[in-house]
């Protein structure tokens, strides 16, 4: 599925966007407080600092946009969203335990594609543009890094077992290639594993449920 590129970025990374702004925004707080031992003038120190805490502010708005666009879906969609993009084994388990989707492959994937317009649309609704979400994270390099590989077609290309689904293996690898040279946060353990989790995501594309699947093999 092409096309809708940066509302899957913050699909895939809706699960930590709350833990992301506030790793942002401490990485902020303490290059300001270490600003004295920087080799930048004091302007370049301000403007990394103000841009942190922007990147910081932005995260958690696109956190509350998404909420709220989850907010007017029904049970079923969220299923989807769920099982495609958060991955929460727990919530899966416990909130939709019981759900079976009874349709084909076909099916399944059309639902999806009609769901992501339609959560295009809520964002839209609430701001969101792909200017705007260039504009507030041209210097997030893990956005940008997830924008690339969905625009390059390796969503698919790339996609995990359902039991690696969680940076585990090769994937974890690839991750951290990714974040080696990322420099937008100071290095911490919580950061770095939030931010594999984001890019992860949005490296490997999970397959239709089996539930969905079941008795449809041929069709495709």
């Amino acid at each position: 599925m092409f096309g809708y590129d940066w509302e899957r970025v913050f699909l895939y990374a809706y699960p930590k966007l709350g833990e992301m702004a506030e790793a942002e925004e401490t990485a902020a707080e303490t290059r300001a407080a270490l600003s004295f031992r920087s080799s930048k003038s004091a302007l370049a120190a301000a403007a990394d600092v103000a841009e942190g805490f922007c990147v910081a502010r932005a995260l958690e708005a696109a956190r509350q946009s998404v909420e709220s666009a989850l907010s007017v879906l029904g049970e079923e969609e969220k299923y989807l969203l769920e099982y495609k993009y958060f991955r929460r084994t727990r919530v899966l388990r416990e909130k939709f335990g019981g759900m079976k989707l009874h349709c084909t492959k076909r099916t399944y994937f059309r639902r999806q594609a009609a769901l992501l317009r339609r959560v295009s649309l809520l964002l839209h609704a609430r701001g969101w543009t792909e200017a705007r979400f260039r504009e507030e994270f041209s210097a997030y390099e893990p956005f940008l890094r997830a924008l690339r590989v969905l625009r390059a077609g390796r969503e698919k290309q790339n996609a995990p077992r359902r039991h690696r689904l969680y940076c585990s293996g090769s994937s974890r690898g690839s991750a951290e290639r990714l974040l080696r040279n990322t420099s937008t946060t100071i290095p911490t353990t919580a950061t770095h594993a939030m931010q594999m989790t984001t890019i992860c995501a949005a490296e490997g594309e999970a397959e239709a449920p089996l539930s969905a699947a079941a008795g449809t093999s041929s069709e495709r």
